[in-house]
């Protein structure tokens, strides 16, 4: 998370998300879970850079409905919450 912060000085969908935040830092810790579980499973970042890339297209499209990127988020969340309720890895 703290790797984000800085954006919340420039970046003003950061800057207008008032409570959203909270959604945030939670998409943020469940979003970490997976990319974990990604890198442990394939043993390489790139799979990695790749699914970010293709996150921050979605959900920081201008051009897609503002409910797409909370939508993505929300199986973000219920990916990370699974993943963590796996006996094990």
């Amino acid at each position: 998370m703290l790797w984000h912060l800085p954006a919340f000085a420039f970046n003003e969908s950061y800057q207008k998300m008032g409570w959203g935040v909270i959604g945030w830092v939670i998409s943020l810790f469940y979003g970490s879970v997976l990319l974990g579980w990604l890198f442990l499973k394939s043993g390489s970042v790139i799979p990695l850079i790749i699914w970010h890339g293709v996150f921050d297209l979605i959900t920081a499209s201008d051009h897609l409905p503002d409910l797409v990127p909370a939508v993505i988020s929300g199986v973000v969340i219920m990916q990370g919450i699974y993943l963590i309720g796996k006996p094990s890895w």
